[in-house]
């Protein structure tokens, strides 16, 4: 983590070169930035600037290609298909792919379309009012 070329903040995926576990055969090779449910108000001022608290999400490969293929809400749209299917924020290195569950398909399909509604819903009071989305 320490060597991404950027912020890392909420919405941030990372391939990480390797396993999470460096030391073991994980599928988890990639890594994604949220908000943590556990902390809800990350965001804290001091007089030399913010920081924040936030969750990194260990990810397979497939689940990395399932959040780039999302437009803007990728993210969002796969930490909380980890979290449906069970795992919650916690990174368990030995974890398959959530992309193997029985039930995939009607996760992805319902984070998907709530994002998906999300965004047209932003888009539509943006061309409504452009002052009101900052």
């Amino acid at each position: 983590m320490f060597n991404h070329a950027g912020v890392l903040s909420p919405g941030v995926r990372v391939s990480l070169n390797g396993p999470v576990d460096p030391y073991s055969n994980s599928e988890l090779k990639h890594a994604v930035v949220w908000y943590a449910d556990e902390a809800p108000e990350a965001w804290c001022m001091l007089p030399s600037g913010g920081f924040g608290l936030f969750n990194v999400l260990g990810i397979t490969d497939d689940e990395m290609e399932f959040a780039d293929s999302i437009k803007d809400y990728g993210t969002w749209c796969i930490q909380q298909a980890v979290k449906n299917i069970g795992h919650g924020q916690v990174t368990d290195p030995y974890r398959s792919s959530i992309m193997k569950h029985e039930n995939i398909d009607a996760v992805l399909g319902g984070v998907r379309t709530f994002a998906d509604t999300f965004r047209a819903n932003k888009e539509n009071k943006f061309l409504a009012d452009p002052d009101s989305i900052t």
